[in-house]
């Protein structure tokens, strides 16, 4: 809902009119990391997976 709700607005960035979209990675404990790190590195993965896959999704 949130990624929905910011690529909904748009605002005005100098004289342009311009939206935002959002790209999350999601990871989950144990299941996909035993660790801080691991469970940080496994989320940042998977954002940039919603990235090339064409932005603006959550991927997990």
């Amino acid at each position: 809902r949130i990624r929905a709700a910011v690529a909904a607005e748009s605002f005005v960035f100098q004289g342009r009119r311009t939206s935002v979209t959002m790209s999350f990675g999601v990871s989950s404990f144990p299941k996909d990391a035993t660790s801080l790190t691991q469970l940080v590195r496994s989320a940042d993965e998977r954002m940039y997976n919603s990235k090339h896959s064409g932005r603006n999704q959550v991927t997990g």
